[in-house]
């Protein structure tokens, strides 16, 4: 945190997320990227996403955090289950963070075995159990920004390439490529942010499969209706695809807290 710049510092002085939330797990140096994972009742299929990350090249791995954000609201809210669902995630999540063998609750050990492996470095925030849950009002954009908050004090400024925050969902698997073209982008280009190409994995019942096609279709039409009238926001506004520098996301004033529009 030393070498981060003086609006960097003034930001996180002032995010009420930093001193609510911490992050949990082994300090690491020389991180210059951090992806940010929020994850709600997505024990299974975190483990998943956390399989495909850790399929990319280690030069990548050993560069990159993984922050996992574990989340829900208070009881009267969130349900028994998601709340039981999130003690698991949390569980292994500690195990996998301090390097040790699943624990037996872990629901897919193929994966754990996977991702411990790799060296991937791991870290994870509790905004889940008592006490530490989200507000009210609060939903997937307060727990992103939880993460990317967290991200801007472990990240490595003296970096000699761009020192960025990737956001990704619990539910998303990524190309072996994945970081490595993320890097080379903001190497040859000096954009403030981008939007990852993405498409939905097709299920394979026929009216889910079809209905999951008529979606990305409206997202893409939605896109090109964009361009086509000269807007500015001619891109997805999906969490899971956005990446931007650190120096950009403090200077915006970070993250919206609303909850997902998609």
């Amino acid at each position: 945190m030393n070498n981060a710049p003086s609006n960097i510092k003034k930001y996180i002085s002032k995010s009420p997320e930093t001193e609510k939330w911490q992050l949990s797990g082994n300090s690491y140096g020389y991180i210059d990227k951090v992806v940010v994972i929020p994850a709600l009742a997505e024990s299974v299929s975190l483990l998943k996403t956390l399989a495909s990350l850790a399929e990319n090249e280690q030069t990548q791995l050993n560069s990159t955090l993984v922050i996992c954000v574990v989340n829900n609201r208070c009881p009267s809210i969130s349900s028994k289950e998601e709340i039981e669902d999130n003690g698991i995630t949390l569980d292994y999540l500690l195990h996998l963070s301090s390097g040790m063998d699943p624990p037996s609750t872990c629901p897919g050990p193929v994966y754990f075995k996977k991702v411990n492996e790799s060296g991937m470095k791991i870290a994870f925030v509790d905004a889940s159990t008592e006490s530490r849950e989200l507000p009210a009002k609060g939903g997937v954009g307060i727990a992103r920004k939880i993460g990317m908050d967290l991200a801007l004090g472990r990240l490595d400024y003296d970096s000699d390439g761009p020192v960025l925050i990737i956001c990704l969902d619990a539910d998303t698997l990524v190309d072996r490529n994945y970081l490595k073209e993320i890097g080379e982008y903001f190497n040859d280009h000096n954009d403030a942010a981008a939007v990852v190409a993405f498409s939905h994995i097709l299920p394979d019942d026929e009216a889910s499969r079809a209905a999951a096609i008529a979606y990305e279709l409206f997202l893409r039409y939605y896109e090109t209706g964009l361009r086509f009238a000269n807007s500015p926001y001619a891109f997805q506004t999906i969490g899971s695809t956005m990446v931007c520098r650190a120096d950009a996301y403090a200077a915006v004033g970070g993250m919206n807290r609303k909850r997902g529009g998609e």
